[in-house]
């Protein structure tokens, strides 16, 4: 190790190679009567079995290292999953440089620019939880079981799955299905509908969901809608009268039974699977044993009887009272 023997890195260096390795070694080497070649190899096998080693490709131009290196090493940070899913698809470029270069322009770059140009003036911290919040909603589009905890793992085998390749999975190809679903994502953030959905109705749909604030919970299920309806497998009609009983059922149970707990992610990240984006199952299948699908009756009693105010929908309810008065 080079630099001033003072400094922290060296401090740090001898400590762990004297009072960690070294001692570690001495101690099994007299508790299990190894030799002390035995006992560095005990210790080589469980470091390289449980230590991942993350490389990361920096862009001398977009990237300041010592930020990266700052972000890396302070005390409590993880790495985010923007980092390890990066680090994923630029694996199979490895002792590649000039293409994983060209992947970086090509590919990677204009993806992480328009993920995080969603709302290019929000804060920083906004934005990077904008960035992160985006990934298990894409996820669970391939797989409503997938967890948040194993959420790279998990996105991978898919990956290979849908997208594979000689290298297990085509880093292009799984880089532009996160590209596309972006632009579905940023849908439900703004409401600004692209040039491909014509549908005025549906539009208003789209803006009524996102004024009322939806919960993360649907995100996957709408993204869902959108890629369906993207790729011509569903069409606006249907994609609409889903977005309506999205927004049906939500404020339905807001008014009768409070707002949602636990529980409603469990109904929406499987309800694309269980409907196929059908109208008539999304509404059979949006119901679960503890979550009820409101009746007029209970709707109207809740409307006498609840708080609107400091509700997540308030403001929506308040739009609409106001259109309907305009009417």
């Amino acid at each position: 190790v080079r630099g001033d023997n003072s400094g922290r890195l060296k401090s740090a260096y001898k400590f762990i190679k004297e009072k960690v390795v070294e001692e570690l070694i001495l101690l099994w080497a007299e508790e299990y009567s190894w030799t002390e070649k035995e006992s560095f190899d005990h210790f080589r096998d469980l470091f390289s079995n449980r230590m991942v080693l993350a490389d990361i490709t920096l862009n001398s131009y977009e990237h300041d290292p010592f930020e990266v290196f700052n972000r890396l090493n302070v005390s409590g940070t993880r790495l985010e999953k923007m980092d390890l899913i990066r680090n994923e698809v630029f694996k199979p470029y490895g002792g590649r440089p000039d293409e994983a270069d060209s992947f970086f322009d090509s590919t990677w770059e204009p993806f992480q620019k328009k993920l995080e140009g969603i709302f290019p003036n929000d804060t920083r911290e906004n934005i990077e939880k904008n960035t992160q919040n985006f990934f298990h909603p894409y996820a669970l589009t391939f797989d409503p079981k997938i967890r948040q905890t194993t959420i790279v793992h998990d996105l991978i085998s898919q990956w290979n799955t849908h997208f594979s390749s000689d290298r297990n999975f085509d880093p292009k190809r799984a880089v532009q299905s996160m590209s596309d679903f972006v632009e579905y994502y940023r849908i439900i953030l703004t409401g600004e509908a692209p040039d491909w959905i014509t549908s005025k109705s549906l539009k208003s749909a789209i803006i009524d969901l996102v004024s009322m604030k939806i919960y993360t919970a649907t995100y996957s299920f709408i993204m869902a809608n959108l890629h369906a309806l993207h790729n011509n497998k569903l069409d606006a009609s249907s994609v609409e009268k889903n977005f309506r009983i999205v927004e049906s059922f939500i404020v339905r149970r807001t008014f009768a039974n409070e707002e949602e707990g636990t529980g409603i992610h469990a109904i929406f990240k499987s309800l694309w699977v269980k409907s196929k984006g059908a109208p008539k199952e999304v509404r059979k299948n949006i119901i679960s044993r503890t979550k009820s699908f409101p009746n007029d009756a209970q709707f109207s009693d809740g409307i006498m009887n609840t708080d609107l105010y400091g509700k997540k929908i308030e403001k929506y309810c308040l739009l609409k009272y106001e259109e309907y008065l305009n009417d």
